[in-house]
């Protein structure tokens, strides 16, 4: 596997781990009981805010997903191009 691939694969599943705690935190804090006024706005600021880590994340994800599949695309087409110069010699 070539550098490239393991690094977007490395961070893919890295972003896949973070995805997947930002989801448990967001499920915490949304089934607390009743708050206060003050600690309602807190908790309502810190889901908002986990809701906007994890839209990121999952747009990181995405690119990071497509960019795997450019590089295996395009290793592919190389090994295509390698073996047709094979045949030509």
């Amino acid at each position: 596997m070539m550098f490239s691939s393991y690094v977007l694969e490395k961070n893919a599943t890295n972003f896949e781990l973070k995805q997947k705690k930002h989801d448990e935190n967001i499920a915490e804090l949304e089934s607390r009981g009743p708050l206060t006024e003050v600690e309602s706005k807190v908790w309502d600021g810190l889901v908002d805010t986990q809701k906007r880590e994890s839209h990121r994340l999952r747009h990181l994800t995405t690119i990071l997903v497509f960019a795997r599949e450019g590089v295996v695309e395009k290793q592919s087409y190389v090994t295509m191009m390698v073996a047709g110069e094979d045949k030509d010699v």
